[in-house]
């Protein structure tokens, strides 16, 4: 799923809201942590290397679990 669905540097667009960080300060005590969010985020990036790359670009495992798919339909599984 890393490779699939990688999260990114998403997170830091929400720094930029601040009438909306405020009031989900004031209505639910929700305060933006920045370096928290990066921390949690570096679960779900994108593995290192050239190979993890390759495969994201090309949708592999996307491919490839339509293929699977496709051949249990057609021998009936």
């Amino acid at each position: 799923m890393l490779e699939t669905f990688p999260v990114f540097d998403e997170y830091r667009a929400f720094g930029r809201h601040d009438r909306v960080n405020s009031y989900a300060m004031e209505r639910f005590g929700y305060v933006l942590d920045v370096e928290d969010m990066a921390r949690l985020s570096s679960k779900y990036r994108l593995p290192p290397g050239v190979m993890p790359r390759l495969r994201h670009s090309v949708d592999y495992w996307s491919r490839r679990r339509r293929a699977g798919q496709a051949i249990r339909a057609l021998i009936g599984r």
